[in-house]
């Protein structure tokens, strides 16, 4: 099973965190929700925190209440989600919304051009890992 994070975040170095995530069987139930690993680039995850919102963030944080992009939506899996994603602004600013963020099923294939390529954005790594 995949899902697709799509369309614009407004900051380029959070770009990174949309494109194709897979659902990860083989990782225990994170509050009662299965984990997705980004199709490519495993070091990027998609999951649902007790917070009751879904965050897509890095690996090392599978789990906590805490991500680059966010929604406060209770949705038993990410493609239900209808709340209104928010992106994490420069270190320390907030976040801000991203209407136009929306994740929804994919059983098609990898990325196909998403904002940034479903990449690094084009940014050189110091860049991307400007957090």
């Amino acid at each position: 099973t995949a899902v697709r994070l799509r369309g614009a975040t407004g900051h380029p170095a959070r770009a990174a965190f949309t494109g194709r995530y897979v659902r990860r069987d083989d990782l225990p139930l994170l509050a009662g929700r299965f984990a997705f690993a980004k199709q490519g680039d495993p070091d990027k995850m998609l999951w649902f925190a007790r917070n009751g919102f879904w965050h897509a963030g890095r690996a090392a944080d599978l789990g906590r209440q805490t991500g680059f992009l966010i929604v406060a939506d209770s949705a038993g899996a990410p493609e239900h989600i209808v709340g209104e994603w928010q992106v994490a602004g420069p270190r320390g600013s907030g976040f801000v919304p991203a209407p136009g963020l929306r994740c929804e099923p994919d059983e098609a294939g990898p990325d196909e051009g998403e904002e940034g390529g479903g990449g690094s954005g084009g940014l050189s790594g110091d860049e991307a890992e400007e957090e």
